[in-house]
């Protein structure tokens, strides 16, 4: 996985342990020192990349397919986790990008059975949009 952990507009390795949950990334902007958070996640869990809180910072973030709960820890909230419920199911492969320019990325969701995008638009205080695009993997 890639993303902007630090802020530096350079792309930060980063490693996500399934089994574990532990996540462990070098700091482009630190000489690549390691930094780890521990236990956000784990098995059942997928890890999901982007900026949750547009503040030019990638979020670890998780999604439990089976409940359909996602779990993102804020980093320009020292780290707090914000939780969405009851988004996705069994057969959802989820993702995240900014789809509505607000500068946050927003939770996206594929229907695998119907080709149906689920999206929740921050912009719009995560209100949800669907699109029909007929896509099955």
């Amino acid at each position: 996985m890639q993303e902007n952990y630090d802020s530096d507009n350079r792309f930060d390795a980063a490693v996500y342990n399934g089994a574990n949950g532990n996540w462990t990334v070098l700091m482009s902007a630190q000489n690549y020192i390691t930094a780890t958070l521990w236990g956000f996640g784990g098995a059942g869990y997928t890890p999901v990349m982007g900026d949750f809180d547009g503040d030019g910072k990638a979020d670890p973030a998780i999604y439990q397919e089976t409940m359909g709960d996602w779990s993102v820890k804020l980093s320009g909230n020292q780290y707090a986790t914000a939780t969405i419920m009851d988004f996705g199911g069994t057969g959802k492969r989820a993702a995240a990008a900014d789809y509505d320019g607000d500068g946050q990325a927003d939770p996206i969701l594929l229907d695998e059975s119907t080709g149906v995008w689920h999206v929740k638009l921050s912009a719009s205080g995560y209100a949800e949009v669907t699109l029909a695009s007929g896509y099955t993997p």
